[in-house]
């Protein structure tokens, strides 16, 4: 007697990237206030997200923000950036902190706190974006 055996291993799937959710061009609208100053704008806000490939845990926002992914959320890494004024040699450091999440497959929400120091004085505020995938 002749028996014959077909046995089918199916493979795993590849591990998914949780990062490949952030992946591409967003874009959207943000509102910033600081309210020591009167400011409470709106306007447009367009990203670029890709893979840091140094970090398989992280994104990065236009090229200079780092952020840590967490299933639909990430958390930014803090951000400084400080300009002189040549004219008058005084230093304004920005410091932004903030996280995002996606709502849905196309739409992602940011808030941030954000920190401006200059000639000794430091402005609060924060800002929050409403953003679609492209």
């Amino acid at each position: 007697m002749l028996s014959i055996v077909f046995v089918s291993c199916k493979k795993d799937d590849a591990p998914v990237d949780a990062r490949d959710k952030f992946v591409g061009r967003w874009f959207g609208n943000f509102n910033l206030s600081i309210p020591a100053v009167g400011v409470n704008e709106t306007d447009t806000l367009s990203h670029f997200i890709t893979k840091n490939p140094a970090n398989a845990n992280q994104i990065i926002i236009d090229s200079i923000q780092y952020a840590t992914v967490n299933g639909d959320s990430f958390t930014y890494l803090p951000y400084t950036d400080s300009e002189t004024d040549p004219s008058t040699g005084v230093t304004t450091t920005f410091t932004i902190n903030g996280s995002g999440a996606i709502t849905n497959g196309t739409n992602m929400t940011e808030n941030f706190t954000i920190n401006i120091t200059s000639a000794g004085v430091t402005l609060n505020g924060t800002m929050s974006a409403n953003l679609t995938k492209q």
